[in-house]
């Protein structure tokens, strides 16, 4: 998804924007109760050329949450994902990068969130196949904590999982 929306905000992903480089990309965030209000732009320090911030986003009443497919400081296009206090715009966001993401696995191409729990796809990890893929799920409430990797068993090459997730406070799809 490249718009998300609470009852306060409207989060619009523009991962082609090149204030900091050629698709470094950024995100808008609009007051949901007045829209015309100036939308507030983020783009967090550190991004490169092609990191595509903003491909993916999501968010709850206290965070938004970023994808950056094409980030490579795990590796060519690992991907990352950045979290933001949805409270406090000013804020450094979180950065989220998993041990174990390496080049081409796109962590970051699909985010959900609830107020307990964020899923992010890597639909092209390899762990159980060429572009096999995988979900991690973190503990939104404690971003340091290590996430849970999901990649049932019968994943083979090519099947992408994680290519799109969604989620309510039970289930993580």
């Amino acid at each position: 998804n490249f718009v998300a929306a609470t009852s306060n905000q409207i989060v619009v992903g523009a991962f082609l924007d090149d204030d900091q480089g050629g698709e470094a990309g950024a995100i808008y965030v609009y007051d949901a109760n007045n829209l015309s209000a100036t939308p507030t732009k983020l783009a967090p320090s550190g991004l490169d050329a092609g990191d595509r911030f903003g491909r993916s986003v999501a968010a709850t009443s206290n965070q938004i949450v970023v994808g950056a497919i094409w980030d490579d400081d795990q590796g060519s296009y690992a991907g990352a994902v950045y979290v933001y206090d949805a409270n406090n715009l000013s804020a450094t966001p979180t950065k989220l990068t998993p041990s174990g993401i390496g080049q081409d696995d796109q962590f970051g191409v699909s985010v959900t969130a609830t107020s307990n729990h964020i899923a992010v796809g890597a639909s092209l990890d390899d762990d159980q196949g060429k572009n096999a893929g995988a979900v991690y799920v973190y503990d939104a409430n404690n971003l340091s904590a290590t996430p849970t990797k999901l990649t049932p068993s019968g994943l083979g090459a090519n099947d992408a999982f994680g290519y799109s997730v969604a989620a309510n406070s039970n289930q993580i799809v």
